[in-house]
């Protein structure tokens, strides 16, 4: 979406992610942090697939392989878990549009996200440390439906974390 706002083509975007990514990949094959970056211009170029009527399957399938090994060098990651759900909610509506039955990439794609927000209380306390000195938010707010927050131990991980507003719907 941002290159489109900008007036660049997508898919050069996503092409020099992948080429700056390929070479710090070729000095640091573990990095969870480059893994992630790389599953995530996969991603959205499954996105744009998908919005242009394009088929996603390659870059979900590339994003998936960044992601097993991002998990493999740092499992508890959140950001990794929120990644596997955003590409099975792309899987799905691919599926979907081909006339498909999604609902074993909807429930991998649940279970991914419910492990990314059992994992969240240990990102947000690491980036609530990173960035309260600089006094960019004054809140940590989070939605929710409010299942997790009858596990008191979770609820208190969440507010040790810094969370101090919560929504539920």
């Amino acid at each position: 979406e941002y290159a489109e706002l900008v007036g660049r083509d997508p898919l050069s975007m996503v092409e020099d992610a992948f080429r700056a990514g390929r070479q710090c990949l070729a000095a640091d094959s573990a990095s969870y942090a480059i893994l992630d970056v790389l599953a995530r211009a996969e991603i959205a170029l499954a996105a744009y697939l998908l919005k242009t009527g394009g088929d996603p399957s390659r870059a979900l399938g590339e994003a998936r392989d960044l992601l097993v090994r991002s998990e493999a060098g740092l499992p508890d990651h959140a950001e990794m878990w929120f990644q596997r759900g955003t590409a099975a909610r792309i899987e799905a509506a691919y599926l979907l549009r081909r006339g498909r039955d999604p609902i074993e990439v909807i429930t991998r794609g649940r279970l991914d996200l419910k492990k990314a927000l059992r994992q969240m209380p240990n990102s947000a306390k690491a980036y609530l440390e990173i960035a309260r000195p600089s006094n960019s938010f004054e809140h940590m707010r989070l939605q929710t439906n409010g299942r997790l927050l009858a596990d008191m131990q979770f609820a208190k991980r969440l507010v040790d974390a810094g969370v101090d507003e919560y929504f539920v719907s």
